[in-house]
């Protein structure tokens, strides 16, 4: 009878501490992989965009050049 009580105790404790070291690092470990996987997309990401505001920027261009020349008898500016 006496280990019966004294085996619950031990089983009670061992559930209310938590993580153990090993499983934290774990977690942080793999926490680290996951922010540094996103972190890489997301700088893919804004070249991506700023080579697409580019490539807007030159057409906008482009369709004010063609609009002039069309105003101007079809004389571009110097």
């Amino acid at each position: 009878m006496m280990n019966q009580k004294i085996s619950m105790n031990c089983e009670s404790r061992r559930s209310n501490n938590g993580f153990t070291l090993i499983e934290l690092i774990t977690v942080i470990a793999i926490i680290a992989i996951v922010a540094g996987l996103l972190l890489s997309g997301i700088s893919k990401g804004r070249a991506f965009g700023v080579k697409a505001s580019c490539v807007m920027q030159l057409s906008k261009i482009e369709l004010m050049l063609r609009m002039y020349a069309a105003d101007w008898r079809d004389t571009y500016p110097f």
